[in-house]
């Protein structure tokens, strides 16, 4: 039986895995690990939905697990029922935001959690908060018609919201692939680059850090 599972290759699941389940995906030759919520009536007759959810700066790391303790996870663990979906919580690396490499990796690892779980296609849900808020705009933006619709919490744009990454040649590539990062008013721009998706969009008055 041990020899079986080996063969069966990682990152497949069995039958009854559910909740929260760690996984990892790698990109150009390195290692990130994620989380996938798999609900408890899950089933791979049928195709799921699947959202997949961007963190804040706070959750920054690479243990794998601290981005499931903001945000969405808190709200599934709170009450399961309200998300019969497949949730995939990649974690971004400290002093990156969701660009570049994170991006990738967040793409694969939806990608992985489409393939394992049954994911449909048609029902692929984007959303994030904070510095995940910007990872929404910057993902969507890149892979406009990907999703069905996208959710930011708290998001931002302009890059003086954006103070706590100190690697100026993350700036400088970022802005090489959204150079309407630079105008007055980037939104419009990054509506017509993302197009007819609907988008709800959250935030707070009393935030005092994304205006």
């Amino acid at each position: 039986i041990m020899i079986l599972a080996i063969m069966a290759g990682p990152c497949v699941a069995s039958a009854g895995d559910t909740g929260f389940l760690d996984r990892s995906v790698a990109v150009d030759g390195v290692s990130y690990r994620y989380q996938v919520y798999v609900p408890l009536d899950y089933t791979p007759d049928k195709s799921w939905p699947v959202a997949l959810f961007l963190h804040g700066s706070g959750e920054r790391g690479e243990d794998g697990i601290v981005q499931t303790q903001a945000g969405i996870g808190d709200a599934i663990r709170a009450d399961r029922k309200r998300f019969p979906m497949i949730v995939v919580m990649p974690q971004a690396r400290p002093n990156t935001r969701w660009s570049g490499a994170m991006a990738a990796q967040a793409l694969k690892a939806l990608e992985e959690s489409i393939a394992e779980f049954h994911g449909d296609r048609q029902r692929l849900y984007l959303t994030g908060m904070s510095m995940g808020g910007q990872g929404v705009w910057l993902l969507a933006a890149a892979n406009p018609g990907k999703f069905a619709a996208l959710a930011p919490v708290c998001g931002f744009l302009r890059l003086e919201n954006d103070d706590d990454v100190i690697d100026p040649a993350q700036d400088r590539a970022l802005i090489a692939k959204f150079p309407e990062l630079l105008e007055p008013d980037p939104a419009a721009a990054f509506a017509r680059r993302i197009g007819k998706t609907p988008v709800w969009i959250f935030h707070g008055a009393a935030d005092d850090l994304v205006l």
